[in-house]
C-alpha cells in the first residue's frame, strides 16, 4: 500500500507544478490572440482610411468638375440669349426699313421660332417683339430662374 500512498504526494507535486504554468500559457495564448486581433483592426482601420481619403479626393474632384458644368452651361445659356437678341434686332430692323422684303420678313421670323435653344414659346417671342427691352426683358428671369440670381 505505500506505493499507492507515495504516488499521491509525487502526483499533487506535478499537479501543483503543472497547474501555475496552465494559467501563464492561457494568458500568452490569449495575449498573442489580442495582439492578432489588434494588428488586423489596425489594419482594416489603415485600409479604411486609405479608402476614405479616395473618396474624399473624389468627392472633390466632382465638385470641381460640377461647379465647372454648371459655369459652361450658364455661359452657354447667355450666348443662346445674345443670339437670340441679334435675330430679334435683326427681324425689328427688317420689318421698320420701309422696303422690306416681306418674304425676308417671313424667314427671319421662322428662324426665330424655330430656335427653340432657350425654352421660349412661340406666342412669347410674339408678344415680346414689340416691347422695349424684347424677349430679354422680363422673360430671362422667368425663363431661366435661379440662374440669374
Amino acid at each position: 500500500m505505500e506505493p499507492a500512498c507515495s504516488s499521491t504526494p509525487q502526483w499533487s507535486y506535478f499537479a501543483y507544478n503543472a497547474a501555475p504554468s496552465t494559467p501563464i500559457q492561457v494568458l500568452s495564448q490569449h495575449a498573442k490572440a489580442l495582439a492578432q486581433a489588434h494588428m488586423k483592426l489596425t489594419s482594416a482601420k489603415e485600409e479604411a482610411d486609405v479608402q476614405l481619403e479616395k473618396t474624399a479626393l473624389k468627392e472633390e474632384r466632382l465638385k470641381e468638375e460640377l461647379q465647372m458644368k454648371q459655369a459652361m452651361y450658364i455661359a452657354e445659356v447667355n450666348a443662346r440669349l445674345q443670339d437670340r437678341q441679334v435675330m430679334v434686332s435683326m427681324l425689328n430692323r427688317v420689318q421698320s426699313s420701309n422696303g422690306a422684303d416681306a418674304s425676308l420678313v417671313d424667314d427671319l421670323r421662322d428662324l426665330l421660332k424655330r430656335s427653340a435653344e432657350t425654352g421660349m414659346m412661340d406666342e412669347e417671342i410674339e408678344r415680346n417683339q414689340s416691347s422695349p427691352g424684347g424677349i430679354f426683358g422680363r422673360s430671362r428671369g422667368r425663363i431661366f430662374g435661379k440662374l440669374f440670381d
